[in-house]
């Protein structure tokens, strides 16, 4: 029985030998399948991640910039479809939506958000400090530290207002359909300093930086024509201390360029007025031809202009802390807007951003892979806002300096 059973055993072995033989030359086939499969799905993943690469490597390669200006950084992210206004905030940026304030640093980090409800928000900025008003309407707000600190509501239509980094504000109310105008400065802490009223249309506002002056551009009407004027005003007086008319000139923007002179900007020049009342034209160019323009407090400025009313012959003012212009570009394509603060100075163009600084040239230049939406300079620090969010350049040095 022994020898049976192992002759059963050695028959079974053999048979399943055979078997495993057979299958194996079935199974071989499909097994090569798999391995072309598998290839084929590796090659697959390869292609993606190389597509991947690809395209970040084009994305982080896309915001490049020379000059003195360092590459981009996406530090805050987001869609720009609510987006307002941008503005310099202490070592970041500030954001205003159509129904929130986002106070964001250097980093991209959101310090706070603060909610309002106004229908046409306006936002001013210094240092610390924001000014929030509603224009056409009758709310206002400050806020010290991206905290709420002052709100208000009047029976009368805010048309504008200041706010210095000391923390003195200003702002004007409109009654009886525009035709009286009434200007009122505080103290940071809530003292009345300064009241004026008068029948003229106040087009815009501007505080010294030392809180004690303000000037006011005024729309009236004489001999049945309009005419601008700039009215200038010391806290220590309960009349205005001057007024500046410019028959002809529409006045578009002022602002203190040192404690006591206002640069008033028209749309044929730029102008400097001092604490006497004289007014001496610095720059100018042809009527009608001023297409953007910007001037921060104490700091530089920066005018576009259509050469001949042409929007692609675009002629660049650089304007020093004294309105006085140190040299012109001159570009053949549009500008979109222009940006200065207390150092440098930014034009936007459709594929590119150039900044200038306080030398005699441009700085650096930035390659924007898309629209350029907002623009400002914080400190040393460039903020551009496109289509996909908040990006950042650093200004390591000044030209000039």
């Amino acid at each position: 029985m022994d020898i049976e059973n192992t002759e059963d055993k050695t028959e079974t072995t053999e048979t399943q030998e055979k078997e495993k033989k057979t299958e194996k030359k079935i199974t071989l086939p499909t097994a090569s399948g798999k391995s072309a499969l598998v290839k084929l799905i590796g090659l697959g993943v390869l292609v993606v991640i190389l597509i991947a690469v690809i395209a970040v490597f084009i994305v982080n390669n896309a915001w490049k910039s020379d000059g003195v200006l360092s590459d981009a950084d996406l530090i805050y992210p987001r869609t720009a479809d609510s987006v307002v206004d941008l503005a310099p905030f202490t070592s970041g940026a500030v954001l205003l939506t159509s129904n929130a304030i986002e106070y964001v640093d250097q980093y991209g980090n959101l310090i706070n958000a603060n909610e309002h409800k106004f229908a046409n928000p306006v936002m001013i900025t210094a240092g610390k400090n924001l000014l929030l008003f509603d224009r056409g309407g009758s709310g206002l707000k400050i806020e010290k530290d991206s905290v709420k600190y002052k709100e208000a509501q009047f029976d009368s239509a805010v048309s504008c207002a200041d706010i210095t980094s000391k923390g003195t504000y200003a702002y004007v109310l409109n009654a009886d359909g525009g035709y009286q105008s009434h200007l009122y400065v505080y103290s940071y802490k809530g003292k009345k300093l300064f009241e004026w009223g008068g029948s003229e249309y106040v087009l815009d506002v501007a505080l010294s930086p030392n809180g004690n002056h303000a000037a006011v551009s005024v729309l009236s009407v004489s001999n049945a024509e309009s005419l601008c004027k700039v009215i200038y005003f010391n806290f220590n007086k309960n009349e205005p201390i001057f007024t500046v008319e410019y028959p002809g000139e529409t006045v578009y923007d002022i602002e203190f360029v040192s404690s006591k002179n206002v640069a008033v900007l028209t749309q044929s020049g730029s102008y400097l007025l001092n604490s006497s009342g004289a007014s001496s034209q610095l720059n100018h160019y042809a009527a009608n031809e001023l297409n953007h323009s910007a001037l921060y407090k104490c700091g530089v400025g920066v005018t576009a202009i259509n050469h001949y009313g042409n929007t692609n012959n675009a002629l660049v003012y650089y304007l020093d802390k004294g309105c006085k212009k140190t040299y012109e570009d001159h570009y053949q394509s549009s500008i979109l807007m222009v940006t200065a603060s207390e150092s440098h100075a930014a034009v936007v163009f459709a594929d590119e951003i150039k900044v200038l600084g306080s030398g005699d040239s441009v700085t650096g230049t930035v390659k924007l892979p898309e629209t350029c939406i907002h623009c400002v300079i914080s400190g040393r620090r460039l903020y551009v806002l496109s289509a996909s969010g908040l990006y950042s350049f650093s200004i390591h040095e000044t030209s000039g300096e």
